[in-house]
């Protein structure tokens, strides 16, 4: 590789990571819309520690309580931010940074158990950005 080109390399992973870096700059009051019951609800993003799929219901637990909407675990993973929220089983969606502990098979966040899949864990380790 000439050190025109590596020079070139070098620029472009620059623009990557601070195009990246815009992404995470987020305000403390973002929010989505549900549905609960009949009632409309605003709620943090920063709120939810994870979501679950239970059939035609998705539950969407933060710390206090959880909420039930009519959803897919697909559907609502992808209104969620990719960058914040992260999928470790065909069940479950997690909050990154809600993540307490990682043992083997499963998470840990707000002190329940979670199950992380195989076909997730390398995506869930990549993310992590482990040392």
């Amino acid at each position: 590789m000439t050190s025109a080109r590596f020079i070139q390399a070098i620029d472009k992973a620059r623009e990557i990571l601070e195009s990246n870096n815009e992404d995470v700059k987020l305000k403390e009051d973002e929010f989505i819309f549900i549905r609960d019951s009949n009632i409309v609800r605003r709620l943090k993003l920063d709120n939810i520690l994870y979501a679950e799929a239970m059939g035609d219901y998705v539950k969407l637990y933060t710390a206090e309580k959880f909420y039930a909407i009519h959803a897919t675990l697909k559907a609502v993973e992808e209104r969620l931010p990719a960058f914040r929220f992260l999928r470790v089983h065909r069940s479950y969606l997690v909050a990154i940074n809600r993540i307490d502990t990682l043992d083997g098979g499963a998470l840990v966040v707000n002190g329940k158990p979670i199950p992380v899949a195989d076909a997730y864990r390398a995506a869930l380790n990549k993310r992590m950005n482990i040392l």
